[in-house]
């Protein structure tokens, strides 16, 4: 059993599946259990009245909030949330902590806060409430059919799923950027698991070189060209997200 309602104070940075998007979530609150008696026996049965969608909707997200209501990431993870770059590098920053510097003034120590764009004030990180479970779920489903259209491997969208998980557990989604926070972990997982690029074996130039050596390179097959065509097809007009936010994302995530 996982225990949801306490923080994550942790370090574990171990994935659960089932943890975010819970499959058993999908009946809400109107159900009716009976258990047997002495009278009818060892029977215990389920009644599922019948609700409308919209209630379930607003039933199932109402159940989703008060499970993550208190969720804050890993402290692990906390660090690529705040991450920006300063003097040209590129550092991990702990938004929860204040940042403390060593300054000299008048010949003693002193200690000052510095928090730049990273307000001191902000100490907690929560999950956006704007994040629901109906939204979760609708992508999954828009994607499902995206990468079906594409023949992309079941696979492949599965790791996209484990990729925007992690990054809601992390508190780093919400509702305006949960479309291109997908897109960037489907089109990552699209590139590190399809089969992209194919070894190519030349017979002609092995005869005139080493008779037991092989040459070969390595090219893109038409496949990949054709499943990222799709994917682009597919962000840019029914998510409406421009290609430079996309590529940005990618960094990102």
């Amino acid at each position: 059993d996982i225990d949801t309602s306490s923080t994550s104070s942790s370090d574990s940075n171990t994935y659960l599946p089932g943890f975010l998007d819970d499959p058993q979530m999908v009946q809400g609150r109107h159900r009716h259990v009976m258990i047997g008696d002495k009278v009818t026996g060892p029977i215990v049965s389920s009644t599922i009245q019948f609700v409308k969608p919209s209630v379930l909707k607003a039933d199932l997200n109402k159940q989703f909030r008060e499970r993550f209501d208190k969720w804050e990431p890993p402290k692990s993870q906390r660090k690529f949330i705040g991450a920006k770059v300063i003097d040209g590098i590129y550092t991990l920053i702990d938004p929860t902590e204040t940042v403390l510097d060593d300054v000299d003034d008048d010949g003693g120590d002193m200690r000052r806060q510095r928090s730049g764009s990273i307000t001191a004030e902000r100490e907690i990180i929560r999950m956006p409430p704007s994040l629901t479970l109906s939204k979760i779920r609708s992508l999954k489903q828009q994607a499902l059919v995206a990468c079906i259209r594409s023949k992309i491997e079941i696979s492949t969208l599965a790791l996209a799923c484990v990729y925007f998980e992690r990054l809601c557990l992390d508190c780093r989604v919400d509702k305006s950027n949960r479309r291109l926070s997908f897109a960037a972990c489907l089109l990552l997982a699209a590139k590190v698991n399809e089969s992209n690029s194919m070894i190519v074996y030349d017979q002609a130039i092995e005869a005139e070189t080493k008779p037991n050596v092989l040459d070969s390179w390595v090219k893109p097959n038409k496949k990949s060209g054709k499943i990222f065509e799709s994917l682009i097809v597919f962000f840019t007009h029914d998510w409406a997200l421009s290609m430079k936010q996309l590529y940005a994302a990618e960094w990102i995530v």
